[in-house]
């Protein structure tokens, strides 16, 4: 996956019992993860590092990366995780697409 080619860049991330979504802005030096358990704090700073190697590796600087999150549902019980990660990364799609046309 080439950065320079793709303003936003998706990953549906699997832990042990657990999906995540986190999303790449490249443009904006900025990476967003969403945990539907809620554990925004630790995810922030995973998805950080997670994203310099990724950019790094792609031989692009790496300096100012941030990492947040954004307002989003919780999960309510403990198997939706996957429907979450799906569901908002069609939203993102569709945010997208729409600021193309």
């Amino acid at each position: 996956c080439d950065p320079h080619q793709n303003h936003l860049i998706l990953g549906a991330v699997h832990e042990p019992g657990h999906w995540i979504l986190a999303a790449i802005y490249h443009s904006e030096r900025r990476s967003v993860v969403l945990d539907p358990m809620g554990n925004d704090s630790l995810k922030i700073k995973q998805c950080l590092t997670f994203t310099r190697t990724f950019v790094r590796k792609r031989g692009l600087s790496v300096s100012r990366w941030t990492a947040s999150t954004l307002p989003h549902i919780l999960q309510k019980d403990s198997t939706s995780c996957g429907v979450f990660v799906l569901k908002v990364d069609l939203s993102f799609l569709c945010n997208l697409c729409e600021g193309l046309l």
